[in-house]
């Protein structure tokens, strides 16, 4: 079974669906804050700091940027 990261500070109803919907292609997913994310550059490290995914990098990656709230708050967020 492939592992999916969701970035998302707020899984909320969308990001429950969308962990469903991989769960039926036989995907695990797991939410993760892009803030507590992190990069190095240290030869013969892994680039990428991904909580949940010290050992592998995800099979996936899925950025969901629009942030929660009412719909008034999303529209002007997307404006």
């Amino acid at each position: 079974m492939g592992r999916i990261a969701i970035f998302t500070d707020d899984p909320g109803w969308h990001g429950k669906q969308l962990s469903l919907a991989f769960a039926n292609m036989g995907y695990s997913s797991d939410f993760v804050s892009l803030t507590r994310c992190s990069f190095t550059i240290k030869a013969g490290q892994n680039p990428l700091t991904i909580p949940g995914y010290e050992y592998a990098l995800p099979d996936a990656a899925f950025v969901r940027g629009v942030p929660g709230g009412s719909l008034e708050e999303v529209v002007v967020y997307l404006d």
